[in-house]
């Protein structure tokens, strides 16, 4: 999921993820990504790509298989919590969000951290 979700972030920042970097992001030995990669692709999860220009280089981009599944589980996912957070006032919401905001930035530096 770590795999995928990283592949998603740099497709929708337009910056194309080489296996190296994934690599790096999920803090495993270039021969695990690969086995990871193997296995995802396999699945029909991912999809690996040659760069037109240097056919050495390789990007990973998520299957158009893996995007429904994603959008099977969070479309409903979202109209539940949607529901459920109906019942919160504006100033409750802004309370959660503040503290979501702070708690994505920790975990963020710790990632960052246990990276190096």
């Amino acid at each position: 999921m770590n795999a995928l979700a990283f592949v998603l972030d740099a497709a929708q920042r337009g910056e194309p993820i080489s296996p190296s970097s994934l690599s790096a992001r999920l803090g495993l030995s270039p021969s695990a990504t690969t086995a990871l990669i193997d296995r995802l692709e396999t699945s029909g999860h991912l999809e690996r790509h040659r760069d037109h220009r240097d056919r050495r280089r390789v990007t990973l981009t998520m299957s158009e298989t893996a995007m429904d599944a994603g959008r099977r589980l969070f479309t409903p996912l979202g109209e539940v919590f949607a529901d459920s957070w109906a019942d919160f006032t504006d100033e409750e919401r802004e309370t959660i969000v503040r503290f979501l905001i702070h708690s994505i930035g920790a975990m963020r530096d710790v990632r960052e951290d246990w990276n190096e």
